[in-house]
C-alpha cells in the first residue's frame, strides 16, 4: 500500500513495503536531495519544494527530451 501527498510543492511518499527486509528498524538517508526514512517496512520519502531530478550532461530537464524522437 502506498500514499502520495503533495502540499505547496512539498511531496511525501509513504509505502508499506512487504518486500523489504525488516532487520534494520531505522535508517535515514539523503539521496539526490530527497530524504528517505525506513522504519521497519515503512518507507517515507520527502521531496523538498525546489527539488528537481539531476540533469544528465548535455540534456534538458523538460518532457520534450523524455525519449527517442520519431524519425
Amino acid at each position: 500500500m502506498s500514499v502520495f501527498l503533495g502540499l505547496c510543492g512539498h511531496n511525501v511518499f509513504v509505502e508499506h513495503a512487504r518486500w523489504a527486509n525488516p532487520d534494520g528498524f531505522f535508517d535515514l538517508r539523503r539521496e539526490n536531495g530527497e530524504f528517505v526514512v525506513w522504519l521497519g517496512r515503512l518507507n517515507i520519502i520527502y521531496t523538498p519544494a525546489r527539488w528537481a531530478p539531476p540533469a544528465r550532461p548535455g540534456r534538458s530537464r523538460g518532457l520534450a527530451d523524455a525519449g527517442p524522437h520519431p524519425p
